[in-house]
């Protein structure tokens, strides 16, 4: 996970670098990845007000926990 005060504390571009870096190591494909997705995962770390977490391109699904951004793999429901 990153935390998220320190990922706050970075500038923005670096902070941009860190988070799509973190999606695509997590197993985002980086053509699928968008600035828009970059941009949610942002609003994950600087503005925070208990939001659902945000889901990524190859089912990851980006989550703040405790002050932490953590990327999981997101599992669908089969339909019956």
């Amino acid at each position: 996970g990153l935390h998220c005060a320190a990922l706050a504390a970075v500038p923005e571009a670096i902070r941009t670098r860190i988070l799509r870096s973190a999606a695509i190591a997590a197993g985002c494909p980086a053509g699928a990845l968008s600035a828009g997705h970059v941009e949610s995962l942002a609003a994950l770390v600087l503005a925070w007000r208990g939001q659902q977490g945000v889901d990524l391109p190859g089912q990851v699904r980006a989550s703040r926990v405790c002050g932490t951004l953590l990327f999981a793999a997101r599992h669908e429901e089969s339909a019956p």
